[in-house]
């Protein structure tokens, strides 16, 4: 599947780095894949192992390991593939922070087609800058969004506890 898909643009940082390689380090086809492709293999590997060996709750564990696919792992990207991660968080849904950051995760992921077809070919980017724009657009953004939005939630939670501690030892 690898050799087939590798010169589609996909929006995932792998094709990105590969379009890159190809296109502006003059690396072989057959080059890039081994090293651009496998090394995302490799980091995933190694991510999806140390997700699965320090978390003890399968169901928070498998959603880590699906997410890090699709950050790291997933060398062609579908917009839908969010939905395994959207199915994970329902099992899930007492946590606040994983449902937040997932629901944005996933409104970023479905824009996907749309930069790809309305932003991206306007902004007449050289060789490798569409797939560049769109794993940024699809997730680069989103991670700075959630991060952002879970201190934000962090905090506001921290302040509602201060704030309830005063008062209780004010009565």
């Amino acid at each position: 599947m690898v050799q087939d898909r590798s010169w589609w643009s996909t929006g995932t940082w792998t094709a990105a780095v590969f379009a890159y390689a190809r296109n502006s380090l003059q690396w072989t086809r057959d080059v890039a894949i081994r090293d651009v492709i496998g090394g995302a293999s490799l980091m995933f590997a190694i991510i999806a192992g140390g997700l699965m060996l320090k978390i003890r709750d399968l169901r928070l564990g498998a959603w880590a390991v699906v997410l890090a696919y699709l950050l790291v792992g997933a060398h062609y990207f579908q917009p839908w593939y969010v939905t395994w991660l959207m199915a994970l968080t329902a099992t899930l849904a007492a946590n606040r922070r994983i449902a937040l950051y997932s629901s944005l995760f996933t409104y970023f992921m479905l824009l996907h087609p749309i930069v790809a077809q309305y932003l991206a070919p306007r902004l007449g980017l050289p060789n490798g800058g569409y797939d560049m724009v769109m794993a940024a657009t699809t997730l680069l953004v989103p991670q700075i969004a959630a991060l952002g939005l879970i201190v934000l939630s962090t905090r506001s939670a921290r302040s509602h506890r201060l704030e309830t501690k005063r008062a209780d030892s004010l009565l």
